[in-house]
C-alpha cells in the first residue's frame, strides 16, 4: 500500500480480508495471505506472512489482525539491522 492510496489501499485490504475470513471465524490462513493483501506473488506472500509470525510470535498458519500484523512488519522492515527480516 502506498503512500498515495493508503486509505483505499487498506479499505481495500481490509473488504477482502471480511471476504476471505467469513467462513474461518475472523482467522486468515496462511495460503490466502496474498489474496488478502492484493499480492500476485504467492511466494513473497509465504515469506511476507512467516516474517510477520516470527515478529509477532505466532504459531500456527492463521492471523486475526491483518492491519496490525502488517503494520508491524512496516516498522520493524524500516528498522535497521533488523533479523527479523532479511
Amino acid at each position: 500500500i502506498s503512500k498515495a492510496d493508503r486509505g483505499a489501499g487498506w479499505a481495500a485490504v481490509e473488504k477482502r480480508f471480511v471476504k476471505i475470513t467469513n467462513k474461518t471465524a475472523g482467522l486468515l490462513l496462511r495460503s490466502k495471505f496474498g489474496e488478502c493483501i492484493g499480492m500476485d506473488s504467492k511466494d513473497f506472500a509465504l515469506v511476507l506472512f512467516d516474517a510477520l509470525a516470527r515478529i509477532r510470535n505466532m504459531t500456527g498458519d492463521v492471523t486475526r489482525n491483518i492491519r496490525n500484523d502488517l503494520h508491524s512488519l512496516k516498522i520493524m522492515g524500516n528498522t535497521p539491522k533488523n533479523p527479523a527480516i532479511t
